[in-house]
């Protein structure tokens, strides 16, 4: 079995956090929670490739990785996967 780089793990940790804080907060303030798993997955993507830009953008100290933005994303799939399953059976049974 391969295990990934602890930095992966932390990336892909971080991006479920980030999404399920997002949701929370969205879903709190009264919108719906599809409109919730939506700005959260933009908002997510957005974080990921963002601190991939600004590693880009320090390389002095950062190293920019493609493979550490997706782990991110990745990982804010992981909180989104009930809802999106709810969401296809609840479009599939309409």
């Amino acid at each position: 079995m391969i295990i990934p780089a602890p930095d992966k793990l932390a990336h892909c940790l971080g991006g479920a956090i980030i999404t399920a804080i997002v949701m929370s907060i969205v879903i709190a303030i009264g919108l719906s929670p599809d409109c919730a798993l939506l700005i959260a997955l933009f908002f997510v993507v957005g974080v990921g490739v963002g601190k991939e830009v600004y590693d880009l953008l320090h390389r002095d100290r950062h190293t920019p990785e493609v493979a550490d933005a997706l782990w991110t994303i990745g990982g804010g799939l992981i909180p989104a996967a009930p809802f999106l399953v709810f969401f296809v059976l609840k479009a599939v049974t309409a």
